[in-house]
């Protein structure tokens, strides 16, 4: 009997010891994505490089209007977290090079939850950002960037703007895929700062 429950206790061990394993590897293969993948995303399925006519073939785009070189998503499909959001996509010589995603107008306060919204959702792929600066009131300044990345040659940049002489603020988050030529400003400033750091 004594040999029996040992023999037992043996097995839930090992049952134990095995599902542990499996439940630690399963969150560690969280599927994270690949430096081609960020390189690319611009929103949901809609990828940089892509051209107004493959966007308009997605199911996003269904509820949308299109202008010369824009695409706008009705807010009421465009949610990120529990906010809603318009969605506008930008291209340059037909192929889309940035995406704006602006909050609906609110006071101060409320803003600051889109803020941290939006900031969650970069979050999420591009880890903290690289910049950032939080005003401690509402501002008179039109425009304030609180928070921005730069991954390859992906700028990310979340604002407050100051809707004109209110006290109505409204959030924005704009993902440019920079040009070869802003990607060489980008590195010479970048330069220009540490040198200036080091006198």
């Amino acid at each position: 009997f004594l040999f029996s429950s040992t023999k037992t206790i043996s097995m839930y061990k090992y049952l134990f010891i095995t599902l542990l394993i499996l439940a630690i590897s399963s969150c560690n293969s969280k599927k994270t994505k690949t430096e081609q993948e960020l390189a690319t995303e611009a929103y949901g399925e809609v990828k940089f490089g892509m051209t107004m006519e493959e966007v308009l073939k997605l199911n996003l785009s269904k509820d949308c209007y299109v202008l010369d070189d824009e695409i706008m998503i009705n807010e009421s499909l465009s949610k990120i977290g529990s906010y809603s959001y318009f969605i506008g996509l930008q291209f340059h010589n037909n192929i889309l090079n940035k995406v704006e995603i602006e909050s609906l107008s609110k006071p101060f306060k409320r803003i600051m939850k889109d803020i941290e919204n939006l900031k969650r959702y970069i979050v999420a792929d591009y880890q903290e950002p690289q910049w950032s600066y939080i005003p401690n009131g509402p501002t008179v300044s039109p425009r304030i960037h609180v928070y921005a990345w730069k991954h390859g040659n992906k700028m990310i940049v979340i604002d407050i703007i100051r809707v004109k002489d209110s006290d109505i603020y409204r959030a924005q988050l704009h993902i440019k895929l920079l040009s070869p030529e802003e990607m060489q400003q980008s590195e010479a400033s970048k330069t220009t700062k540490e040198e200036n750091s080091e006198l």
